[in-house]
């Protein structure tokens, strides 16, 4: 996503440190959270990528 920010100098140290907490915030309850108990190791950590990669494509065509 930060990558196709068309920006000269590059993407502003803010908006990418903005955008990394409010990915990782949101892909945190998935998990650490205990909802689902067939979710461990290797498919936890699975859901939460899968979880990031979602949130980053959707907030790159909304802000697009």
């Amino acid at each position: 996503m930060f990558a196709f920010i068309d920006d000269p100098e590059g993407p502003n140290l803010l908006v990418v440190t903005a955008m990394a907490a409010v990915i990782f915030l949101m892909s945190a309850p998935i998990y650490l959270s205990k909802i689902a108990p067939s979710l461990t190791g290797f498919k936890r950590t699975s859901a939460a990528i899968l979880l990031q990669i979602a949130i980053t494509a959707a907030f790159y065509f909304a802000l697009r």
